[in-house]
């Protein structure tokens, strides 16, 4: 079983990674658009024709069973026009903001999205607000510098906590106890947003749960996992930074490339 994991950059990582926990045994396939990095601020059409071009690398060379985009952006828009694309029974497992769940969960009726501009401005957003929060107040804040700095690794640093509280002071005489994270890079800013958020806030990641669904698919496609995972990384960008990256985010080891595409 082979399943690609395409995001802008190590952002993915987070929702491969749960799905390494999970677990999910499977020969991975991780490709990290970074020298076309951040999607948040391209245009739609851009990334569409970023994800179509590393699918169709990951299809034709790697012969992938399942398609996971890893990426809240590229999500909303190239998932749908993707199914539509491929053949009926490729699985294409998107992530989408987890706004159903925390909707539910919360007890004060207002909660928070934080995500990149593109996904705080795209009406897939709108609708699963309108769909599943109609009865809750929700808080949309963009945060694109949040992204920046999980791809430097600098997540404890004065200027990271600064720019983290600055972001977060809308919050501020809110009662909003669900803190959605609408970008797969923001779970790697977990600890340090605990420490910046009142106790009575849940930050809400919706990497198991796609996991979780991507299993479902995967059985009803008849295909089998393996018994031992194996992991393939792919950078747009800088090979040796990726390789850092890698190891400071303490993934599994396997084969890092280049990818010229």
């Amino acid at each position: 079983m082979k399943i690609g994991f395409i995001d802008s950059g190590i952002g993915g990582l987070s929702v491969m990674s749960a799905f390494i926990d999970y677990p999910l045994p499977a020969d991975y396939y991780y490709i990290a658009d970074t020298a076309h990095l951040p999607y948040g601020l391209k245009s739609h059409e851009y990334i569409h024709e970023r994800i179509t071009t590393l699918t169709e690398y990951l299809l034709a060379t790697h012969h992938i069973d399942m398609l996971v985009i890893a990426c809240n952006t590229a999500t909303a828009i190239s998932a749908e026009k993707l199914r539509h694309q491929l053949p009926q029974d490729f699985p294409i497992i998107g992530i989408e903001p987890a706004i159903k769940p925390a909707a539910r969960a919360s007890i004060t009726k207002e909660i928070a999205i934080v995500a990149t501009s593109s996904m705080i401005e795209n009406p897939r957003l709108t609708r699963l607000i309108d769909q599943f929060a109609h009865e809750v107040s929700v808080i949309k804040i963009a945060a694109d510098p949040w992204v920046t700095l999980v791809e430097k690794g600098d997540t404890e640093s004065m200027m990271a906590q600064s720019t983290l509280q600055e972001t977060l002071n809308v919050l501020n005489n809110t009662q909003v106890d669900q803190l959605i994270l609408g970008c797969t890079h923001f779970p790697f800013l977990q600890e340090a947003l605990m420490a910046l958020v009142p106790p009575s806030v849940t930050l809400v990641n919706p990497a198991f749960a796609v996991a979780k669904h991507a299993e479902h698919c995967l059985q009803a496609c008849h295909i089998a996992p393996e018994r031992t995972p194996s992991f393939h990384y792919f950078t747009t960008g800088n090979l040796n930074d990726f390789q850092h990256q890698i190891t400071h985010l303490q993934l599994p080891s396997g084969t890092v490339h280049t990818l010229d595409i």
